[in-house]
């Protein structure tokens, strides 16, 4: 995406179009993100990092963990589930 553009775009508005590639294929797509909701809402795969290196990866139920939040943040947290995301 090399166009020039008059704005910025937004948060919302860049992870729309990244997920409007969603079906390319052979394409890669990564998203660095720190909020774990909309990770959770946006992708159906991410990865879960510890200094800098990978800790868990997968579908967000699996890896959005009360144990994985303890073991890479060093949080006593509770996964709330009622969305059907983490």
């Amino acid at each position: 995406m090399n166009e020039a553009r008059e704005r910025e775009i937004t948060r919302d508005e860049a992870l729309f179009l990244f997920q409007e590639t969603r079906n390319w294929h052979r394409a890669l797509k990564l998203f660095a993100m720190h909020d774990v909701n909309l990770a959770c809402r946006f992708w159906d795969k991410i990865a879960l990092l510890k200094k800098g290196h990978v800790f868990a990866v997968g579908e967000p139920a699996s890896v959005i963990t009360d144990a994985n939040l303890r073991d890479v943040y060093g949080i006593s947290a509770v996964v709330n589930k009622d969305s059907g995301q983490p």
